[in-house]
């Protein structure tokens, strides 16, 4: 699950170059993953609309092996994420 708790939206994209769906602030997406393919790193994105950029918030893991439960927080400009 991937939740955008700051002021931005925010979408993962993973190793193979697939990504979740932008999630939009106050939201959250759940990505589903075949139990054998076990973890998936994944590069965690936020995006600053008022530039139309995206920016790297952080790096973490997904799929049966990893219960990932992840949040972006704070702004464009002091962006944050974790684990709930």
């Amino acid at each position: 699950m991937l939740c955008a708790r700051g002021s931005y939206p925010t979408y993962a994209v993973f190793r193979d170059g697939s990504r979740t769906t932008t999630v939009t602030p106050g939201n959250c997406t759940t990505t589903t993953f075949d139990p054998d393919d076990g973890a998936h790193r994944a590069d965690i994105y936020g995006v600053d609309s008022a530039l139309n950029r995206s920016f790297l918030v952080g790096t973490d893991w997904f799929g049966s092996d990893y219960d990932a439960r992840l949040q972006t927080t704070g702004t464009p400009d002091r962006p944050d994420w974790s684990e709930f």
